[in-house]
């Protein structure tokens, strides 16, 4: 039987919560597939932790992680990393825009590879968003995939699943959404399997987006220009892997 953690972020989600961890518990059930869901709430305002409590009791299967500050998603990813017991791990947002039936296509392919991709810019995938946040995001994908070298398409995609240890290992310095593209791009350099499949992808029903493209535009930058650096002096001979990094 398949096993997996699921982590979901939330700030003020309480209304999306009684939708999203429905659809998710229906999902594992039908495809047997054995689920924990971490819902790490960053202090939020509308009851959205004692949401995530109440279908707790209902479902046994869900942890809640309240932080008492908010000092970015990627914080918040690895605090709910921390606390999975399961070998593969998944990533999704708690706005709606992630569907819960790709469950079972991303745990197919984890069997075989490090990490999986939710892509939104692959043959079959479908983004509905509007055409500035469409333009940024995929701009910035282009940039890695020019620079870097490499075939995966999305990796600002924050659905995912991957494999605990090669979270672990890759030793992520990231505070901010940026450590989605930081994941997928040490995981190529240091020759990890990365693939992807399509999703869709839509913007959120309920709530308003925590999203601002200029405030974490630098953090993504500064990935990038880190990971660039990275496989440079490794080509020149002059980096050394830690203990934890490596194929």
């Amino acid at each position: 039987m398949d096993e997996v953690s699921i982590v979901i972020p939330t700030i003020d989600e309480a209304k999306n919560m009684g939708e999203l961890i429905p659809e998710i518990e229906d999902v594992l059930g039908k495809n047997r597939i054995r689920g924990q869901i971490i819902v790490v709430d960053d202090m939020s305002g509308d009851g959205t932790a004692e949401k995530a409590l109440e279908l707790g009791k209902e479902y046994g299967n869900i942890s809640v992680v309240s932080r008492r500050e908010r000092n970015g998603l990627g914080n918040a990813l690895k605090e709910g990393v921390k606390h999975s017991i399961y070998p593969t791990v998944m990533f999704m947002d708690a706005d709606l825009s992630h569907q819960p039936k790709d469950i079972p296509r991303f745990m197919s392919k984890i069997r075989c590879n490090d990490i999986v991709v939710g892509s939104r810019f692959i043959c079959g995938s479908r983004l509905k968003r509007g055409a500035l946040r469409k333009a940024i995001s995929g701009a910035y994908n282009m940039a890695c995939k020019r620079l870097l070298g490499g075939g995966t398409m999305d990796v600002t995609s924050g659905y995912r699943a991957f494999r605990k240890e090669v979270f672990e290992g890759l030793e992520l310095k990231s505070k901010g959404p940026e450590i989605h593209s930081e994941l997928v791009l040490l995981a190529l350099l240091f020759g990890h399997s990365v693939c992807e499949i399509p999703i869709s992808y839509e913007d959120r029903s309920h709530g308003q987006s925590k999203l601002n493209y200029f405030a974490i535009g630098p953090g993504y930058t500064l990935v990038l220009l880190r990971v660039l650096s990275t496989k440079i002096r490794s080509k020149l001979g002059i980096w050394k892997a830690g203990k934890n990094c490596g194929p």
